[in-house]
């Protein structure tokens, strides 16, 4: 009898892009709509010695002669084969599929990046293949990378975490409110219990030229940023609580935030690639700190690796002690476990707990999930709207490589392949 393993797995409704946190969205394979009792028959296989033909089979053949199918990009290939061949066969045909133009896709193992692939192109419209040079826009995959920064200048002035916010800067000062303003620490603004109102980042709205302008204008119905919660009794996503961050990086630095971050991080990290401000773009810069970086998915994973231990490094790489990168990693307790400080927590089952983000700003979306004990990691960028709809397919096929990892709600219906599958490619 012919076993499958599935490497195209079912992604259950979820609230998955934080920039409409009102928005369920399905990804993948769900509920198997697509591809019924086959389990993703696009790239199943046989565990024993022969790949099973599937019907999708002269459909894949005809991808071939597509150049979304057949523009990819290898480098550093050190993950077993077996994986790369599965994203060789897999993300062509969910590009075609989703009809998202391009894909890069990064893995970390063991502390580093072990492998980055770039398939697609770089819009619908263009016959240019994506390279790994291609800059991909992370939307709030960005806060992590402000976390950091912050936490850099909160060690080089002894700035408390649970310093009020409002005690560090001179642009901005919080409007009247019931609600002490003292209580919105540096801590409650980087895990979300500010208690502060949601401002949009939309293009339903127009944004003045400077920080404090934007901070200080009324959006429609969600008016202007203020107090309309007790600090640190509800957890609630909000871009503003980032825009007080990068207001407080350059009130009390002295530095131009971009130029902060580039400084204490970006180029420590080796994440050469990677901006504010592409040279082919225009940008608001009032929003960098909560969706504004342009990166490559190698440069990220360069970024996920650091909360990690490879053969020389211990997590922080030297930015930032490993004390206080665990404290990072670590789910506060005030977000219910949810979140952080600037990363995502996913619960998956009581023995396993990952750091994720994501991010979407309009034809981009990002993401990328963690192991930082085992040393693993994978970041998946997007150039679509749509791109989210391929982003769990990539992700539970290399969780199934990672036979410790099961995704539960994320993968259901997906099953590893046995250790004993990956053995011949180490």
């Amino acid at each position: 009898m012919v076993r499958l393993v599935c490497g195209v797995c079912s992604w259950s409704t979820r609230r998955l892009y934080d920039s409409d946190p009102t928005r369920e969205v399905a990804g993948g394979c769900a509920a198997q709509r697509r591809l019924g009792e086959e389990c993703g028959s696009a790239c199943c296989r046989n565990v024993g010695e022969e790949v099973v033909a599937v019907r999708l089979a002269p459909i894949l053949i005809a991808f071939v002669l597509l150049p979304i199918a057949c523009r990819q990009e290898h480098r550093d290939v050190s993950p077993p084969n077996l994986l790369i061949s599965r994203f060789d066969t897999l993300v062509p045909q969910l590009l075609r599929r989703e009809n998202v133009p391009g894909v890069q896709i990064a893995i970390i193992d063991s502390g580093r990046v072990a492998w980055s692939g770039s398939y697609g192109l770089t819009d619908k419209s263009s016959s240019s293949a994506v390279t790994d040079s291609t800059l991909f826009n992370i939307g709030s995959v960005s806060k992590s990378i402000t976390a950091w920064a912050v936490m850099v200048l909160l060690n080089e002035t002894e700035i408390a975490l649970d310093s009020p916010v409002q005690d560090h800067m001179t642009r901005w000062r919080f409007p009247a409110s019931e609600y002490d303003t003292r209580l919105v620490t540096i801590r409650r603004l980087l895990n979300h219990t500010s208690g502060l109102s949601i401002l949009p980042a939309s293009e339903s709205f127009s944004y003045p030229p400077t920080l404090e302008e934007t901070l200080s204008r009324s959006y429609g119905s969600f008016r202007r940023l203020r107090l309309v919660h007790e600090p640190g009794t509800l957890f609630e996503y909000n871009n503003g609580n980032y825009l007080l961050l990068q207001m407080f990086i350059e009130d009390v630095s002295g530095i131009e935030f971009s130029s902060y971050v580039r400084s204490k991080v970006l180029d420590p990290l080796g994440m050469t690639r990677t901006t504010y401000a592409p040279a082919d773009r225009q940008v608001n810069m009032n929003f960098a700190a909560s969706g504004g970086v342009f990166t490559t998915a190698a440069d990220l994973g360069k970024f996920i690796a650091a909360t990690m231990t490879d053969a020389s490094n211990q997590p922080g790489r030297n930015i930032l002690s490993p004390e206080t990168v665990h404290k990072m990693l670590t789910p506060e307790n005030e977000t219910g476990g949810r979140y952080g400080l600037g990363y995502k927590i996913l619960h998956f089952y009581e023995e396993l707990s990952l750091i994720s983000h994501d991010g979407a700003n309009p034809g981009w979306r990002a993401m990328f999930i963690a192991d930082p004990e085992k040393g693993v990691g994978i970041v998946v960028l997007t150039n679509s709207d749509a791109g989210g709809k391929i982003v769990a397919d990539i992700v539970c096929t290399w969780a199934d490589r990672e036979t410790e990892i099961e995704l539960i709600g994320l993968c259901d219906g997906a099953e590893p392949i046995p250790k004993s599958q990956y053995a011949e490619d180490q």
